[in-house]
């Protein structure tokens, strides 16, 4: 299934830059949840409604019956894009270096030998997830939704409380919804966006934290105070990008949403109006922003049909170049039948992705450089392409400096003009098509390749198989917890 983001990436284009994410499912308006004055009551009304209230009431007594059965897939999709980025950098080194900071515990950690806490579990494979920049984006705004609130809800899960499939599903599609609405109104909805803001680490805890609190079962009050309790955690600064700490930001996100929830079932109280209160987040954040808006249709409009899975690790920006090049169907080429490539790109492209001569993975995840060379020379363009033997490879590296990257004022970001010059002094010009200016859209059998080719870096392939199944009918499951641990056994 393909669908043309052209007009969601030019949007999401005036946004702060972020390895983002392709395919999805069809965007549509379903609204077979709430009547159409339901969902604009607030928009016409004079009620003195929090945003807290619009979350509370978006998804308070919600029910598996009652999402669509394409919200659902979706919401699976995003699982299986998940599990598959968490297990495929459960042994990199930042997740090995930050598990050397957690205490022991009983909570399982995806991929590796460690047991800790909640908490701290829920930290480890949110990090994880994040790691290769491989995790799925709200298209709209580049904010990474799953990850914070899959490792928090699966944190509980392994933590003694039974979590049945339906829960977990529907707790889950809330908790990216929460997420998605609230970088709306930070974002679409406000006079002017903060482009300084990593998104997912100002939303990923208040998804985590409602959706935590769903499966706590928790009554209205105490989840609007885990919902406060998240909001006065939320943080996130662009600057962290480029190293480790670009990473860790959604990490933060699922531990302290997991930990707000849990303070909140506990008993710890919290004020009632955190998110659009005067001294709220949202003020602090987007002064200005129409949070009303965007909140007003809260289980009517899906934002997860929205979120895409994208089949390179790297930045947005980067995808268009590399799809010109993949329909073009050029023969593998050597250096020396290379002499220079010449890449028209707009000015924010060239802004955000031109490193001809990326140091280490994480500035080869924005290095369009990188990532055409690797094109060019015909190498895979997964994450083995961030492993820092293909970053110094001499072939690599010189096919990098023959790239150069050339601003065009008159291109958007998701047009190109591709000019090989052969060693033959022949000339080759690809241009983007429609086809190429919209993301790729990863059907499901192709992310459940990505699934499984990630996944093989922790698993074994029956369990990895397994595994896929159980998610496909997780519905069917009486406690994720258990039947999840049956299979993901503890790395020895």
């Amino acid at each position: 299934m393909k669908i043309n983001r052209r007009s969601l990436l030019l949007s999401a284009a005036a946004l702060p830059f972020s390895v983002a994410h392709s395919a999805g499912a069809q965007t549509s308006k379903i609204n077979n949840m709430r009547s159409e004055s339901d969902k604009t009551k607030y928009l016409n009304s004079d009620e003195r409604a929090t945003a807290t209230d619009m979350v509370l009431d978006g998804i308070g007594q919600r029910r598996f019956e009652e999402l669509p059965a394409a919200i659902t897939h979706e919401s699976k999709r995003a699982l299986i894009n998940w599990f598959g980025c968490t297990l495929g950098a459960a042994r990199s080194d930042p997740v090995g270096l930050a598990a050397q900071t957690v205490a022991a515990g009983m909570t399982p950690v995806y991929g590796m030998q460690t047991l800790t806490s909640a908490t701290d579990a829920a930290f480890l494979t949110c990090l994880s997830s994040a790691v290769y920049a491989f995790d799925d984006t709200h298209v709209p705004t580049i904010t990474h939704p799953t990850g914070p609130v899959a490792s928090a809800l699966l944190a509980l899960a392994h933590n003694g409380h039974k979590i049945s499939g339906k829960d977990f599903l529907t707790a889950l599609t809330a908790g990216l919804e929460v997420s998605c609405k609230l970088a709306n109104a930070l974002t679409r909805y406000a006079p002017k966006p903060n482009f300084g803001l990593y998104l997912t680490g100002i939303t990923g805890p208040v998804g985590a934290a409602a959706a935590g609190a769903m499966v706590l079962r928790a009554n209205r009050a105490v989840t609007g105070w885990a919902i406060g309790l998240a909001a006065t955690q939320a943080a996130g600064l662009r600057a962290t990008h480029g190293a480790m700490s670009g990473m860790v930001v959604p990490a933060f996100a699922a531990r302290d949403g997991l930990h707000a929830a849990l303070l909140a079932q506990a008993g710890f109280t919290c004020t009632a109006d955190v998110i659009s209160g005067k001294r709220g987040l949202i003020a602090a954040y987007a002064p200005g922003a129409d949070w009303r808006a965007a909140f007003a249709s809260l289980g009517t409009d899906f934002e997860i049909e929205r979120v895409s899975y994208k089949p390179y690790p790297c930045g947005v920006v980067i995808h268009p170049l590399l799809n010109v090049l993949s329909r073009a169907a050029l023969p593998t080429m050597t250096n020396n039948q290379v002499q220079e490539v010449q890449v028209q790109v707009s000015s924010k492209t060239k802004t955000l992705v031109d490193d001809p001569q990326p140091k280490d993975m994480f500035a080869a995840i924005v290095s369009a450089q990188h990532w055409i060379a690797l094109s060019i020379l015909g190498l895979p363009l997964g994450i083995d392409g961030l492993q820092q033997k293909q970053i110094d490879d001499p072939e690599i590296r010189a096919m990098r400096q023959k790239i150069a990257l050339v601003a065009d004022d008159m291109l958007e970001v998701t047009d190109c003009v591709i000019t090989i010059k052969h060693a033959e002094q022949q000339q080759q010009v690809l241009r983007a098509s429609k086809e190429d200016q919209a993301e790729m859209s990863l059907s499901d059998s192709a992310l459940q390749e990505k699934y499984l080719n990630q996944g093989r870096n922790a698993m074994d392939e029956t369990s990895l198989k397994k595994l896929l199944a159980l998610i496909l009918d997780i519905e069917q499951s009486n406690d994720i917890g258990r039947d999840i641990a049956a299979i993901v056994q503890p790395v020895q």
